[in-house]
């Protein structure tokens, strides 16, 4: 688990970031990111009905948050972040999700 200051929760700040937010994809896992004011990152997380049966979005949940707290230190505290996950995200390994979410956290940080 995220520890609670970098944890999104309210419905209201999901739905700002992915209105004003900017996208950055890969096939398996798409990040929303909006500047924020704050001094650390707000992340948040999002594995829809699509993906699977509850345990199959529960163990991918737990991956992203796992993989995320393990790099953490690559999160920009000048960004809010929604990561979403898409359908092939369920064939992927844990390693492959973190490497995934280091690839779009670099590519965030670039912009």
């Amino acid at each position: 688990m995220l520890q609670r200051q970098y944890r999104l929760r309210k419905r209201k700040s999901f739905n700002y970031i992915y209105r004003t937010g900017s996208r950055v994809s890969t096939p398996s896992l798409s990040v929303v990111y909006v500047p924020n004011n704050l001094k650390t990152p707000k992340i948040g997380f999002v594995v829809s009905k699509k993906i699977g049966k509850a345990h199959t979005r529960n163990l991918i949940k737990r991956r992203l948050r796992a993989a995320t707290r393990a790099n953490i230190a690559l999160v920009s505290p000048k960004y809010n972040y929604v990561f979403v996950a898409r359908p092939t995200i369920i064939d992927l390994s844990y390693q492959d999700i973190e490497q995934t979410i280091i690839y779009l956290l670099q590519k965030v940080t670039k912009n």
